[in-house]
């Protein structure tokens, strides 16, 4: 057997101890427990798509801890270049028989609300969209008795106005775009997810899709970007899924008790 030989010198007489440094950090020589959790993990990330929750579920409105059963949508267009105080269905270009017998230029007349995940036009994705098509609501049809029972009163007394209720409460009504559909994974627990609403109104009468704004007040260019939407914040707590319609963010939104009222106005501008 083969060693080497070390020779120690001795530099006083008191000098009896030899320090040998040793470490207490070990380590595998082939370091494999560095290569299994850093470099498989982060390559098999880089080659391998992550799972996605593709699983969306429903959001109920839901406004200072009250639950919405009545979504109202009222639309004002222009007139000759003025914006009409209140549009009434002759305005947008309907006639008696139209609506008295439903005809396709009024039952195919909609709506339409797209859900952006940001308020900038170059920089928003579409997230999801509803359309509510045009009927005439219970309160406008004539009371009275006879051949006259359950027929509309006049086009020119019935506004341009879209409801949808609480399916759960109203299982006769209209109830597209009540609630919303949104992917799970995107609201956990105590951490709102923000959208953003845009809407047209489409005329089957006309063939004119109508841009709106939520102000009543013409707008340039520059401040027109800030009036297209509406501002929806999406929640999730122990009770369940819900929505609410900021009412900072634009002044077009009422509220009266379980009741919101959204007021909607063709764009103008200066």
């Amino acid at each position: 057997m083969s060693v080497n030989r070390i020779k120690i010198k001795r530099a006083a007489l008191n000098d009896d101890f030899i320090t040998i440094p040793l470490t207490m950090n070990f380590d595998t020589i082939d370091k494999s427990d560095l290569i299994n959790k850093e470099f498989v993990e982060i390559e098999t990330a880089k080659n391998i798509n992550p799972i996605l929750d593709y699983e969306k579920t429903r959001f109920s409105p839901k406004i200072n801890d009250v639950l919405i059963n009545k979504i109202n949508i009222e639309l004002n267009l222009l007139n000759n270049g003025s914006l009409l105080t209140n549009t009434m269905l002759s305005d947008a270009g309907f006639t008696q028989d139209e609506i008295n017998f439903n005809k396709n230029v009024f039952s195919r007349s909609f709506i339409n609300l797209s859900l952006y995940d940001s308020d900038r036009l170059t920089a928003q994705r579409l997230m999801s969209f509803y359309t509510i098509y045009l009927k005439v609501l219970p309160e406008y049809l004539s009371p009275n008795l006879g051949s006259l029972a359950g027929t509309p009163v006049s086009v020119n007394i019935i506004p341009l106005k879209f409801r949808v209720k609480n399916p759960i409460i109203f299982l006769d009504d209209y109830s597209e775009g009540f609630n919303l559909y949104h992917f799970k994974d995107e609201v956990p627990l105590g951490l709102p997810k923000v959208l953003y609403m845009r809407a047209s109104f489409n005329n089957a009468k006309t063939g004119v899709s109508h841009s709106l704004m939520t102000s009543n007040v013409p707008q340039s260019v520059d401040s027109l970007v800030r009036k297209l939407h509406i501002k929806y914040i999406l929640t999730r707590d122990n009770t369940g899924y819900y929505y609410s319609i900021d009412t900072t963010y634009s002044d077009n939104i009422i509220i009266n008790g379980d009741e919101v009222i959204i007021k909607l106005y063709e764009i103008i501008s200066d």
